[in-house]
């Protein structure tokens, strides 16, 4: 199970990660509660098709693991 964030840390801890089909994201950023924004350089021989978006936050204080969020098919690449 996901440890669980605290509605203070829900609003402040920014991604230690954002990835798209294993692509690395840059300029990570939490405009809002709820919403991540990350800028991805899809390469020209990436797989087409839905693929998964994984967040990931670094763990909170005393805690030995962050949280993981997939969006299952989260993003379509044509």
């Amino acid at each position: 199970p996901q440890p669980p964030l605290t509605d203070m840390m829900a609003q402040t801890i920014l991604p230690s990660s954002v990835t798209l089909a294993g692509i690395t994201g840059t300029s990570i950023s939490r405009p809002a509660q709820g919403t991540v924004v990350a800028t991805f350089v899809i390469p020209a021989n990436a797989a087409t098709g839905a693929q998964n978006v994984v967040v990931t936050f670094p763990p909170p204080p005393g805690m030995p693991m962050g949280a993981t969020y997939t969006l299952t098919g989260g993003v379509t690449i044509q």
